[in-house]
C-alpha cells in the first residue's frame, strides 16, 4: 500500500491527536512539565520532566500502549530510550509513594489510571475512565516526578 493508499486514523487515534492540540497538553508542553517525542499509533512515547536530584535524570521517558483510547486507560512503562526497552529498576525514579508507583515487577505503571492496575483493584480516585484525556495521566506522573517524596534514582 503506497503513502496515497493508506488508511485513515482510526476514531482512537482521531481523538488522541484532537486530546494533543488542547489547552491542557499545550500548556504542559509550553510550562517545559511534558513533551511528545513521537506517535506511531497505538504507541506514544512522551517525556515527563522531574524535579533536578543528585545523579538523576531532568525528565523520564514513556512508551504507552493507547489501544482502545480513550474507552480504556493507556498503559505505560518508564522507558529507557537509548536501549529501547524498559527502564531497569536502578534507572527507576525512587522515594516511598514515587518507588511503588515505579515498581519493576509489574507490567507498566502501578498506579490507578493505568490499564494494567485497574484490573483487580477498587480504586476510586484517580481511575481512568473515558472522559479522561492523556493530560490527567501526564499531570499525575508530573506530581509524582516533582515531589517531595521524589528522592532521585
Amino acid at each position: 500500500m503506497s503513502a496515497a493508499e493508506e488508511l485513515p486514523p482510526s476514531a482512537e487515534e482521531r481523538v488522541f491527536r484532537a486530546h494533543l492540540e488542547r489547552a491542557e497538553f499545550l500548556a504542559g508542553v509550553r510550562e517545559r512539565r511534558w513533551r511528545l517525542i513521537s506517535l506511531e499509533w497505538p504507541t506514544a512515547m512522551i517525556a515527563v520532566a522531574a524535579a533536578a536530584r543528585p545523579g538523576a535524570p531532568r525528565e523520564f521517558f514513556f512508551r504507552f500502549d493507547l489501544t482502545g483510547y480513550p474507552r480504556q486507560g493507556p498503559n505505560a512503562f518508564p522507558w529507557d530510550v537509548e536501549t529501547d526497552a524498559n527502564l531497569a529498576a536502578d534507572k527507576r525514579p525512587k522515594g516511598e509513594r514515587v518507588g511503588l508507583a515505579f515498581r519493576a515487577d509489574w507490567q507498566g505503571m502501578y498506579l490507578p489510571v493505568d490499564r494494567s492496575a485497574i484490573s483487580g483493584h477498587n480504586w476510586r480516585s484517580w481511575r481512568w475512565d473515558d472522559t479522561k484525556e492523556i493530560t490527567f495521566y501526564l499531570r499525575l506522573l508530573y506530581e509524582l516526578l516533582n515531589d517531595d517524596d521524589y528522592t532521585g534514582i
